[in-house]
């Protein structure tokens, strides 16, 4: 059987102890963790090490995640990769805040992909990978059978 590259996971998190909780985490369960510490250092990194995903804090100093998440969701590039947000606020919180700033800014920008309480559960965070790699994964095969003019349906993962 062939081996499968190991994928890549962009995290973008401030904070130490939390960097080193998922790094840990993910290279045990054999992805290839890179760790940004703040905005700029996650819109340095993203283009240059192309992630299967992003793991972003929604505690970065001040507005800074919600900047760099609208940055993400803008950049032609970037804007399919899956994101999942960590926060200790509310999940109905957040979206809140999010339409007020999609509103006042007259842009629209979809709402995180996932959203887990921070820090996560092993288990909890285990899921949310696979579920967005695999719904990633269906994407691409969708936008790839559509040019080669083959219908194409999502193949279910193993």
């Amino acid at each position: 059987m062939p081996q499968q590259e190991k994928k890549t996971i962009l995290i973008v998190d401030d904070d130490i102890d939390m960097q080193i909780y998922l790094s840990t985490l993910l290279s045990g369960k054999g992805f290839t963790p890179v760790v940004a510490r703040d905005e700029m250092e996650g819109l340095e990194k993203a283009p240059a090490c192309r992630p299967d995903l992003i793991i972003m804090s929604m505690m970065i100093q001040g507005e800074m995640c919600i900047r760099f998440y609208n940055r993400l969701r803008e950049h032609r590039e970037l804007r399919r990769i899956p994101v999942m947000m960590l926060s200790s606020i509310q999940n109905r919180t957040i979206f809140h805040y999010h339409r007020s700033r999609q509103f006042s800014s007259g842009r629209h920008i979809p709402p995180p992909d996932l959203f887990l309480a921070r820090p996560p559960e092993a288990a909890e965070l285990a899921a949310g990978l696979e579920k967005l790699l695999n719904a990633g994964r269906h994407r691409r095969r969708r936008k790839t059978d559509r040019r080669s003019g083959t219908v194409g349906h999502p193949v279910k993962g193993n």
